[in-house]
């Protein structure tokens, strides 16, 4: 799904910002046909921006009342040197919303967003120009705290419509644009690509079913190819959000294939999840179960 807003998105959400409009009217002030109009409102009622609703034979179309779009109001109507219609305006909200997972180096913020170099360093002067935008020691981060709580709750919105239609126990987290599920859910859309211990058993991880399948999407909707240390973190991080009954396949899996896995990708892929200390807790317990070992020998 694109998460970027266009231009004349941006000026039909600011104007309801300040009252709800019908069509013609929303026409009559952005300057443009009732076609196109229609056309933008069908994106941002998809979005869950905008709400249409029946008053009589009139539609009145209003901000939607869920939190992004009104934190979107709260930082239109208190932030007005912010300059939100530019603010937010091309590639803007792709680029921020890996930096609601945290902090990010230049190199790691690249390999998330598709934008060429000139691009990103141009939006990043508009954004630093105002505030919105952070560049200490080389790392990236979103110091306006509206600006975060905006960029999070719109992502998370993302995230919630690309996730409909699943249906039983379904449990997910999100980091940036990156989205692990562990559902049971028979039917998921084609950009779901396998990963965790769904993953874990393709490689021979014996366990007993528990009907329960692990996924990893992205907000953009691009399927990837995900290596198997990233897979091992998405199951440690999936796990971590219950109670943990997995951490001993985890173990496992490490012990019989520890020495095929790539130590740097594995640390990279937990910091990322934050999950660095389950790793090392497991890995500690990996080390001690192996000193006990030779201790009976």
């Amino acid at each position: 799904m694109n998460a970027n807003l266009s231009t004349a998105e941006l000026r039909l959400v600011i104007l309801l910002c300040n009252k709800g409009f019908t069509a013609g009217e929303l026409a009559v002030a952005l300057k443009v046909k009732a076609s196109f109009v229609s056309r933008l409102l069908s994106r941002l009622v998809q979005l869950n921006l905008v709400s249409v609703q029946k008053q009589g034979t009139r539609k009145i179309i209003s901000l939607s009342s869920a939190s992004h779009a009104q934190v979107f109001k709260k930082l239109y109507s208190s932030r007005p040197a912010l300059g939100v219609e530019k603010l937010f305006l091309g590639k803007a909200i792709e680029i921020l919303i890996p930096l609601t997972g945290g902090e990010l180096t230049y190199r790691e913020l690249k390999s998330e967003i598709n934008c060429s170099r000139s691009t990103f360093f141009k939006i990043k002067k508009r954004l630093g120009g105002v505030g919105a935008l952070n560049e200490v020691n080389g790392k990236y981060s979103i110091p306006d705290p509206l600006v975060m709580e905006f960029i999070t709750q719109y992502a998370d919105n993302l995230q919630i419509i690309l996730q409909k239609g699943l249906v039983g126990f379904t449990v997910s987290k999100r980091i940036g644009k990156h989205v692990l599920v562990k559902t049971e859910s028979e039917k998921v859309p084609e950009y779901f690509v396998p990963t965790g211990m769904t993953r874990l058993v393709a490689e021979g991880l014996q366990i007993i079913g528990s009907g329960q399948q692990e996924y990893c999407f992205n907000l953009n909707e691009e399927a990837r190819k995900i290596p198997i240390e990233e897979a091992f973190v998405h199951a440690l991080a999936l796990s971590s959000l219950q109670s943990r009954s997995e951490f001993i396949l985890l173990g496992i899996f490490l012990k019989q294939s520890g020495s095929t896995l790539n130590p740097i990708l594995l640390r990279k892929a937990a910091k990322k999840y934050g999950v660095e200390k389950e790793l090392a807790e497991i890995r500690r317990t990996l080390d001690l179960s192996e000193k006990l070992r030779e201790y009976n020998a």
